[in-house]
Protein backbone atom coordinates (compact mmCIF):
# COMPACT_ATOMS: atom_id res chain seq x y z
CA UNK A 1 0.00 0.00 0.00
CA UNK A 2 1.30 3.44 -0.97
CA UNK A 3 0.45 6.36 1.35
CA UNK A 4 0.81 10.06 0.52
CA UNK A 5 -0.29 13.53 1.61
CA UNK A 6 -0.39 14.95 -1.90
CA UNK A 7 -2.95 17.73 -2.30
CA UNK A 8 -3.33 18.12 1.45
CA UNK A 9 -5.32 14.91 1.91
CA UNK A 10 -4.40 11.58 3.45
CA UNK A 11 -4.37 9.12 0.55
CA UNK A 12 -3.64 5.42 0.28
CA UNK A 13 -3.79 2.99 -2.65
CA UNK A 14 -2.71 -0.51 -3.53
CA UNK A 15 0.11 -1.16 -5.97
CA UNK A 16 -2.32 -2.34 -8.67
CA UNK A 17 -4.53 0.76 -8.09
CA UNK A 18 -7.58 -1.48 -7.58
CA UNK A 19 -8.25 0.06 -4.15
CA UNK A 20 -8.03 3.72 -3.19
CA UNK A 21 -8.83 5.61 -0.01
CA UNK A 22 -8.79 9.33 0.78
CA UNK A 23 -9.76 11.27 3.89
CA UNK A 24 -10.02 14.99 4.38
CA UNK A 25 -11.90 17.84 5.96
CA UNK A 26 -13.08 21.40 5.51
CA UNK A 27 -13.79 24.27 7.89
CA UNK A 28 -15.29 27.63 6.88
CA UNK A 29 -15.70 30.58 9.25
CA UNK A 30 -17.76 33.71 8.62
CA UNK A 31 -18.40 37.04 10.30
CA UNK A 32 -20.78 39.73 9.08
CA UNK A 33 -22.30 43.10 9.98
CA UNK A 34 -25.36 44.44 8.19
CA UNK A 35 -26.80 47.83 7.32
CA UNK A 36 -30.25 48.21 5.79
CA UNK A 37 -32.93 50.80 5.05
CA UNK A 38 -35.54 50.64 7.82
CA UNK A 39 -38.22 50.91 5.13
CA UNK A 40 -37.08 47.49 3.92
CA UNK A 41 -36.20 45.73 7.14
CA UNK A 42 -34.88 47.01 10.44
CA UNK A 43 -31.12 46.57 10.60
CA UNK A 44 -31.26 44.76 13.95
CA UNK A 45 -33.45 42.07 12.36
CA UNK A 46 -30.53 40.79 10.28
CA UNK A 47 -28.44 39.41 13.11
CA UNK A 48 -24.82 40.55 13.10
CA UNK A 49 -22.56 37.75 14.18
CA UNK A 50 -19.77 35.23 13.73
CA UNK A 51 -20.09 31.52 13.12
CA UNK A 52 -18.38 28.36 11.96
CA UNK A 53 -20.32 28.03 8.70
CA UNK A 54 -19.47 24.36 8.31
CA UNK A 55 -17.00 21.81 9.62
CA UNK A 56 -16.94 18.64 7.52
CA UNK A 57 -15.10 15.35 7.39
CA UNK A 58 -15.20 13.04 4.40
CA UNK A 59 -13.85 9.76 3.11
CA UNK A 60 -13.93 8.62 -0.49
CA UNK A 61 -12.26 6.06 -2.68
CA UNK A 62 -12.78 2.97 -4.80
CA UNK A 63 -12.79 -0.80 -4.30
CA UNK A 64 -12.30 -3.60 -6.82
CA UNK A 65 -11.43 -1.10 -9.59
CA UNK A 66 -14.99 -0.08 -10.50
CA UNK A 67 -16.80 0.85 -7.28
CA UNK A 68 -16.46 4.46 -6.09
CA UNK A 69 -17.79 5.51 -2.68
CA UNK A 70 -18.16 8.77 -0.76
CA UNK A 71 -19.30 9.58 2.78
CA UNK A 72 -19.36 13.14 4.15
CA UNK A 73 -20.63 14.52 7.47
CA UNK A 74 -21.13 18.13 8.55
CA UNK A 75 -20.77 18.97 12.26
CA UNK A 76 -22.30 22.46 11.89
CA UNK A 77 -25.40 22.94 14.05
CA UNK A 78 -27.03 19.63 14.94
CA UNK A 79 -24.95 17.86 12.32
CA UNK A 80 -26.08 16.38 9.05
CA UNK A 81 -25.09 13.70 6.57
CA UNK A 82 -24.04 15.45 3.36
CA UNK A 83 -23.16 12.55 1.07
CA UNK A 84 -23.49 8.79 1.14
CA UNK A 85 -23.16 7.29 -2.33
CA UNK A 86 -21.89 4.31 -4.27
CA UNK A 87 -21.01 4.52 -7.98
CA UNK A 88 -20.28 1.73 -10.44
CA UNK A 89 -17.97 2.64 -13.34
CA UNK A 90 -17.57 -0.79 -14.93
CA UNK A 91 -20.33 -0.31 -17.52
CA UNK A 92 -17.85 1.35 -19.85
CA UNK A 93 -16.59 -2.15 -20.70
CA UNK A 94 -19.88 -2.81 -22.50
CA UNK A 95 -20.53 0.64 -24.05
CA UNK A 96 -18.62 2.78 -26.49
CA UNK A 97 -18.66 5.76 -24.10
CA UNK A 98 -18.09 5.96 -20.32
CA UNK A 99 -21.33 5.23 -18.45
CA UNK A 100 -21.60 5.27 -14.66
CA UNK A 101 -24.52 4.38 -12.41
CA UNK A 102 -24.78 6.03 -9.00
CA UNK A 103 -27.08 5.34 -6.03
CA UNK A 104 -27.42 6.86 -2.58
CA UNK A 105 -27.79 10.33 -1.08
CA UNK A 106 -26.18 13.05 -3.19
CA UNK A 107 -26.94 16.14 -5.29
CA UNK A 108 -29.32 15.98 -8.22
CA UNK A 109 -27.79 16.93 -11.60
CA UNK A 110 -28.96 20.56 -11.60
CA UNK A 111 -27.14 23.94 -11.48
CA UNK A 112 -23.44 24.64 -12.00
CA UNK A 113 -23.07 26.49 -8.70
CA UNK A 114 -24.98 23.86 -6.69
CA UNK A 115 -22.91 20.99 -8.09
CA UNK A 116 -19.58 22.77 -7.57
CA UNK A 117 -18.25 21.55 -4.23
CA UNK A 118 -18.50 24.02 -1.32
CA UNK A 119 -14.72 24.25 -0.97
CA UNK A 120 -14.41 25.21 -4.66
CA UNK A 121 -17.22 27.77 -5.02
CA UNK A 122 -16.09 31.37 -5.52
CA UNK A 123 -18.29 32.65 -2.67
CA UNK A 124 -18.87 30.98 0.69
CA UNK A 125 -22.64 31.25 0.12
CA UNK A 126 -24.33 30.37 -3.15
CA UNK A 127 -26.44 33.00 -4.94
CA UNK A 128 -30.11 33.67 -4.10
CA UNK A 129 -31.56 31.75 -7.12
CA UNK A 130 -29.93 28.64 -5.66
CA UNK A 131 -33.00 28.48 -3.38
CA UNK A 132 -34.80 26.90 -6.36
CA UNK A 133 -32.07 24.41 -7.21
CA UNK A 134 -32.69 20.89 -5.89
CA UNK A 135 -29.81 19.71 -3.75
CA UNK A 136 -29.17 16.36 -2.05
CA UNK A 137 -31.83 13.67 -2.28
CA UNK A 138 -31.94 9.89 -2.35
CA UNK A 139 -31.86 8.61 -5.90
CA UNK A 140 -30.25 6.73 -8.76
CA UNK A 141 -28.71 8.25 -11.87
CA UNK A 142 -26.80 7.43 -15.04
CA UNK A 143 -23.98 9.74 -16.12
CA UNK A 144 -21.60 9.93 -19.04
CA UNK A 145 -18.95 12.25 -20.46
CA UNK A 146 -16.67 12.57 -23.42
CA UNK A 147 -14.35 14.84 -25.38
CA UNK A 148 -15.32 17.38 -28.01
CA UNK A 149 -13.14 19.85 -29.91
CA UNK A 150 -10.73 21.20 -27.24
CA UNK A 151 -12.97 20.42 -24.29
CA UNK A 152 -15.65 17.97 -23.26
CA UNK A 153 -19.32 17.26 -22.63
CA UNK A 154 -21.29 15.67 -19.81
CA UNK A 155 -24.77 14.18 -19.47
CA UNK A 156 -26.57 12.93 -16.36
CA UNK A 157 -30.16 11.90 -15.64
CA UNK A 158 -31.83 10.22 -12.70
CA UNK A 159 -34.82 9.59 -10.44
CA UNK A 160 -34.90 11.10 -6.96
CA UNK A 161 -37.15 11.28 -3.90
CA UNK A 162 -37.28 13.95 -1.23
CA UNK A 163 -38.20 17.63 -1.15
CA UNK A 164 -37.27 20.80 -3.00
CA UNK A 165 -35.98 22.97 -0.13
CA UNK A 166 -38.08 21.93 2.86
CA UNK A 167 -40.91 19.46 2.58
CA UNK A 168 -43.44 18.30 5.16
CA UNK A 169 -45.20 15.23 3.81
CA UNK A 170 -47.73 15.03 6.69
CA UNK A 171 -47.70 11.26 6.48
CA UNK A 172 -48.24 11.21 2.71
CA UNK A 173 -46.02 9.52 0.15
CA UNK A 174 -42.73 11.23 -0.63
CA UNK A 175 -42.49 13.39 -3.70
CA UNK A 176 -40.42 12.02 -6.54
CA UNK A 177 -38.59 13.67 -9.40
CA UNK A 178 -36.80 13.13 -12.67
CA UNK A 179 -33.81 15.38 -13.28
CA UNK A 180 -31.24 15.75 -16.03
CA UNK A 181 -28.34 18.00 -17.02
CA UNK A 182 -26.25 18.52 -20.15
CA UNK A 183 -23.04 20.54 -20.38
CA UNK A 184 -20.72 21.45 -23.22
CA UNK A 185 -17.26 22.99 -22.90
CA UNK A 186 -15.85 23.50 -26.42
CA UNK A 187 -12.77 25.00 -24.78
CA UNK A 188 -11.45 23.56 -21.52
CA UNK A 189 -7.75 24.35 -21.43
CA UNK A 190 -5.74 25.05 -18.28
CA UNK A 191 -6.29 28.83 -18.43
CA UNK A 192 -9.13 29.20 -20.96
CA UNK A 193 -12.61 27.72 -20.49
CA UNK A 194 -16.01 28.21 -22.08
CA UNK A 195 -18.85 26.37 -20.31
CA UNK A 196 -22.47 26.04 -21.48
CA UNK A 197 -25.07 24.02 -19.62
CA UNK A 198 -28.74 23.34 -19.10
CA UNK A 199 -30.78 21.28 -16.63
CA UNK A 200 -34.40 20.33 -16.00
CA UNK A 201 -36.31 18.74 -13.11
CA UNK A 202 -39.93 17.58 -12.93
CA UNK A 203 -41.18 16.78 -9.42
CA UNK A 204 -44.57 15.27 -8.52
CA UNK A 205 -46.06 15.89 -5.07
CA UNK A 206 -48.63 14.11 -2.93
CA UNK A 207 -50.31 17.01 -1.10
CA UNK A 208 -46.97 17.93 0.41
CA UNK A 209 -46.20 21.36 1.80
CA UNK A 210 -43.47 23.17 -0.13
CA UNK A 211 -41.42 26.19 0.91
CA UNK A 212 -38.66 27.99 -0.99
CA UNK A 213 -36.59 30.47 0.98
CA UNK A 214 -33.07 31.81 1.23
CA UNK A 215 -30.94 34.07 3.37
CA UNK A 216 -29.34 37.13 1.67
CA UNK A 217 -26.19 35.24 0.60
CA UNK A 218 -24.90 35.37 4.18
CA UNK A 219 -25.72 32.57 6.60
CA UNK A 220 -25.42 34.66 9.78
CA UNK A 221 -28.44 36.77 8.70
CA UNK A 222 -31.69 35.86 10.43
CA UNK A 223 -33.93 37.62 7.91
CA UNK A 224 -35.00 35.76 4.76
CA UNK A 225 -35.16 38.12 1.78
CA UNK A 226 -36.77 35.36 -0.28
CA UNK A 227 -39.53 33.29 1.35
CA UNK A 228 -42.62 31.90 -0.34
CA UNK A 229 -44.12 30.55 2.88
CA UNK A 230 -45.75 27.12 2.85
CA UNK A 231 -47.84 26.19 -0.17
CA UNK A 232 -49.06 23.02 -1.87
CA UNK A 233 -48.82 21.99 -5.50
CA UNK A 234 -49.47 19.00 -7.71
CA UNK A 235 -46.08 19.32 -9.38
CA UNK A 236 -43.23 21.65 -10.29
CA UNK A 237 -41.23 21.91 -13.48
CA UNK A 238 -37.96 23.80 -13.29
CA UNK A 239 -35.21 24.47 -15.76
CA UNK A 240 -31.89 26.23 -15.59
CA UNK A 241 -29.35 27.69 -18.01
CA UNK A 242 -25.63 28.04 -17.28
CA UNK A 243 -22.83 30.13 -18.78
CA UNK A 244 -19.25 30.50 -17.55
CA UNK A 245 -15.90 31.51 -18.96
CA UNK A 246 -12.28 31.69 -17.86
CA UNK A 247 -9.51 33.68 -19.50
CA UNK A 248 -6.30 33.54 -17.49
CA UNK A 249 -6.91 35.11 -14.06
CA UNK A 250 -10.32 36.49 -15.12
CA UNK A 251 -13.59 34.56 -15.02
CA UNK A 252 -17.33 35.14 -15.27
CA UNK A 253 -20.28 32.93 -14.36
CA UNK A 254 -24.06 33.23 -14.46
CA UNK A 255 -27.22 31.15 -14.25
CA UNK A 256 -30.97 31.55 -14.76
CA UNK A 257 -33.48 29.27 -13.00
CA UNK A 258 -37.25 29.16 -13.60
CA UNK A 259 -39.81 27.13 -11.62
CA UNK A 260 -43.35 26.51 -12.90
CA UNK A 261 -45.80 25.51 -10.13
CA UNK A 262 -48.83 23.45 -11.21
CA UNK A 263 -52.09 23.87 -9.21
CA UNK A 264 -50.71 26.40 -6.76
CA UNK A 265 -52.33 25.96 -3.30
CA UNK A 266 -55.01 23.74 -4.85
CA UNK A 267 -56.62 26.71 -6.64
CA UNK A 268 -56.20 25.25 -10.12
CA UNK A 269 -53.99 28.19 -11.01
CA UNK A 270 -50.33 28.01 -11.94
CA UNK A 271 -47.50 30.16 -10.64
CA UNK A 272 -44.01 31.00 -11.81
CA UNK A 273 -40.81 31.76 -9.88
CA UNK A 274 -37.55 32.83 -11.46
CA UNK A 275 -34.14 34.23 -10.59
CA UNK A 276 -30.68 34.78 -11.95
CA UNK A 277 -27.19 35.83 -10.87
CA UNK A 278 -23.93 36.86 -12.46
CA UNK A 279 -20.44 37.37 -11.08
CA UNK A 280 -16.98 38.35 -12.24
CA UNK A 281 -13.68 37.30 -10.69
CA UNK A 282 -10.06 38.45 -10.90
CA UNK A 283 -7.31 36.37 -9.30
CA UNK A 284 -4.84 39.07 -8.34
CA UNK A 285 -1.97 36.59 -7.94
CA UNK A 286 -2.33 35.21 -11.49
CA UNK A 287 -3.95 31.79 -10.97
CA UNK A 288 -6.87 30.47 -13.05
CA UNK A 289 -10.06 28.69 -12.01
CA UNK A 290 -9.68 25.01 -12.83
CA UNK A 291 -12.41 23.19 -14.75
CA UNK A 292 -13.34 19.51 -14.41
CA UNK A 293 -14.51 18.58 -17.90
CA UNK A 294 -15.61 15.07 -16.90
CA UNK A 295 -18.20 16.45 -14.46
CA UNK A 296 -18.94 19.88 -15.92
CA UNK A 297 -18.08 21.87 -12.76
CA UNK A 298 -15.21 23.95 -11.43
CA UNK A 299 -12.47 22.57 -9.21
CA UNK A 300 -9.86 23.98 -6.87
CA UNK A 301 -7.63 26.99 -7.39
CA UNK A 302 -4.00 25.99 -6.89
CA UNK A 303 -1.95 28.90 -5.47
CA UNK A 304 1.30 29.66 -7.23
CA UNK A 305 2.90 30.47 -3.89
CA UNK A 306 2.37 28.78 -0.53
CA UNK A 307 2.16 30.84 2.65
CA UNK A 308 5.10 29.89 4.87
CA UNK A 309 7.16 28.81 1.88
CA UNK A 310 7.98 32.24 0.51
CA UNK A 311 4.59 32.81 -1.13
CA UNK A 312 1.48 34.90 -0.51
CA UNK A 313 -1.11 32.28 -1.39
CA UNK A 314 -3.89 33.09 -3.87
CA UNK A 315 -5.89 36.34 -3.57
CA UNK A 316 -9.10 37.00 -5.46
CA UNK A 317 -11.34 40.03 -6.07
CA UNK A 318 -14.96 39.13 -6.90
CA UNK A 319 -18.33 40.81 -7.31
CA UNK A 320 -21.78 39.27 -7.71
CA UNK A 321 -25.20 40.64 -8.58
Amino acid sequence: VKVSLRGGHLKAKTADDAFRFQAGGLIAADTAWYSADDNVVKANDWGNGTEIRYARLFILGKVWNHWNFKLQYDFEGPGALKDASLEYTGLRKYTEIPLNIKVGFYKEPFSLEELTMAKFTTFMERALPNAMAPSRNVGVQLASSGGVYQGGWTAAAGWFTGGVIAENDNGNDESNAFAGRLTLAPWAAKTQVLHLGGAVEYRNYDNSSIRIRSRPEAHTAEHRMVDTGDFTADSTLKWGAELAGVYGPFSVQGEYIYTHVNNYNGTGADAGLNGWYGFASWLLTGESRSYLSKSGVFGRIKPKGVVGRGGWGAWELVGRY
